[in-house]
């Protein structure tokens, strides 16, 4: 394993927010013990599944929506969405019952 991944996985399982990173499909690839504790679900139980795990299911169309322009345009103009389903996830959709999750969204263009 080289240096910067041996950093970043450092930063990874120390970091107290959650960090959870999916594919161009919405599949979950990683899923770091902040996610965890916010969402509830082990890495184990999360990674290789659909973020539908922690996103509602009333907001569900809307968020594969904002998803799929987001991955055509590489564009994420839906951060405050994002952020609210982080909170309702872990409020009702999740099995954690955190009151109010800090969520910060980074998008970077993966093709």
């Amino acid at each position: 394993m080289d240096y910067a991944r041996k950093v970043a996985d450092a930063i990874l399982s120390t970091a107290a927010d959650a960090v959870i990173a999916s594919d161009s499909e919405g599949i979950i690839r990683v899923w770091n013990p902040g996610a965890e504790r916010v969402f509830g679900y082990t890495a184990d139980e999360a990674v290789g599944r659909s973020l539908d795990i922690i996103t509602p299911e009333r907001l569900r169309k809307r968020h594969w929506e904002g998803y799929r322009k987001s991955m055509a345009t590489g564009r994420a103009a839906m951060v405050r969405v994002l952020s609210y389903l982080s909170r309702a996830s872990a409020r009702m959709g999740g099995r954690s019952r955190s009151s109010s999750p800090s969520c910060r969204s980074e998008m970077s263009r993966w093709r």
